[in-house]
């Protein structure tokens, strides 16, 4: 009995290792995602705005939410800040 005790204790000790582990990977990929998505963003705003293409920060189709997070927030810097260093 105290075997099968054992062994479960270290079947659940192993189980949640593997969820830390997972979760771990999950938040990587989120960020990885975000800042992808942020650095093409970005060049895309920067790209219209110095080409006045006008304002479309809408992000392209088939993209995960984080990534077109991370697109959409990353145009308005590229877009906004090369106005404001040219209206200086």
């Amino acid at each position: 009995m105290n075997k099968i005790v054992s062994i479960i204790g270290i079947i659940s000790v192993v189980s949640v290792m593997l969820l830390s582990v997972n979760e771990q990977v999950q938040a990587k990929s989120y960020t990885s995602n975000y800042s992808d998505g942020y650095e093409q963003g970005k060049s895309a705003g920067k790209d219209d705005s110095q080409n006045n293409n006008g304002h479309n920060s809408k992000c392209p189709e088939n993209d995960s939410l984080t990534w077109c997070l991370g697109y959409k927030v990353g145009y308005e810097v590229g877009y906004f800040a090369n106005n404001a260093i040219e209206g200086s």
